[in-house]
């Protein structure tokens, strides 16, 4: 029984991880999924592919660029790595931002920038329904709001962006949400350009997904545990 225990841990851990890159690797833009247009500028979701492996992106960058079907090399740092060093903005003090200014670290911001894009998928999925777009907009004003250290130019606002602020701001006070090592942020990741310093491409964050391989292992070790309780039956029957 502490044998099975343990492979199933083990299928677990890697579950849990999710595919990791070595960095640097491609990233290619494809096509908006759908695209957010506010104040003249594109925002939203995008099917894309991050090294060989299709994924959507999201965009919380709106002072930067980027061209579909171009690939750009891009560094992936998960929210519970090295945010600082490897991020637009990761390094920037927490009193060096236009919104909320003193209360909210570099970190902090890209976990409820990561939050917020969790809360786009009922509104993509009735994208006809003018409220949905409305809501859609205020979500992706404020991930912009949330993460513009400068202010110059100042990102386009429409939607009702300061209810989505207040959500994020009080989320990240709940003890779930309030770590970067909380389970929930465990498949983001932040995805930004080799030199920070570029104009292209804009930075992203997406979800990652656990390989195949993850969902082969841990399905066989349900089978081998299913089969060794079999056994176990059959021999307490005898």
């Amino acid at each position: 029984m502490t044998k099975t225990r343990i492979i199933l841990a083990g299928c677990l851990l890697l579950l849990n991880e999710g595919p990791l890159h070595a960095d640097p690797v491609p990233l290619v833009v494809q096509y908006s999924d759908p695209l957010i247009v506010i104040g003249g500028l594109g925002g939203g979701r995008f099917q894309a592919v991050l090294g060989n492996d299709p994924v959507h992106v999201y965009c919380i960058d709106f002072s930067h660029y980027f061209k579909f079907n171009s690939p750009y090399w891009v560094d992936v740092t998960p929210l519970y790595g090295d945010v600082a060093g490897q991020t637009r903005w990761g390094s920037v003090g927490i009193s060096g931002w236009t919104f909320a200014n003193n209360q909210f670290t570099a970190l902090q911001r890209y976990m409820m920038a990561a939050w917020l894009t969790t809360q786009y998928l009922p509104f993509f999925a009735n994208w006809s329904d003018p409220n949905s777009q409305y809501q859609a907009k205020g979500i992706q004003s404020a991930i912009w709001a949330l993460l513009d250290p400068s202010g110059v130019p100042n990102p386009p606002a429409s939607g009702n962006r300061d209810y989505w602020l207040q959500q994020a701001m009080h989320t990240i006070t709940l003890p779930d949400y309030d770590e970067a090592t909380d389970p929930f942020y465990r498949y983001f990741r932040v995805v930004s350009p080799q030199i920070p310093t570029a104009n292209t491409p804009q930075e992203f964050i997406i979800q990652v997904t656990p390989e195949p391989a993850s969902f082969v292992l841990i399905t066989g070790a349900l089978g081998w545990l299913g089969l060794t309780r079999l056994r176990q039956r059959r021999g307490a029957k005898r």
